[in-house]
């Protein structure tokens, strides 16, 4: 598999699984979508940390790294934990799953 099609089969299960968080009938249904968003989320860091040590020079790979975690720690606390709060609190949580199902980070619309 090449280097750029990991990470997008990834997201795109993670987005699946959000998909069917939002749409699930039932708690069995939720809770699987749930497992699959989870499993897939976390895969994507592991293969992200790997893509981006092998993009740099040896001595830049700790600085790639951290640069990857600094930054998807920020799209993830600070920025989608805080709207998710909000909205959860005043509207429904399948609108949340709804609203992050098309983009999982708002960073990568940059």
């Amino acid at each position: 598999m090449k280097r750029k099609q990991l990470p997008i089969l990834l997201l795109t299960l993670f987005i699946i699984g959000n998909a069917l968080a939002a749409l699930a009938p039932n708690y069995t249904i939720l809770m699987a979508a749930r497992i699959i968003a989870a499993v897939t989320h976390g895969s994507f860091f592991g293969v992200g940390f790997i893509i981006a040590s092998e993009l740099v020079s040896k001595e830049k790979r700790a600085r790639a790294i951290s640069i990857m975690f600094a930054g998807l720690t920020l799209a993830s606390s600070f920025l989608m934990f805080p709207e998710s709060l909000v909205l959860l609190i005043y509207l429904t949580s399948e609108f949340v799953f709804i609203l992050h199902f098309p983009c999982p980070h708002p960073l990568l619309l940059f």
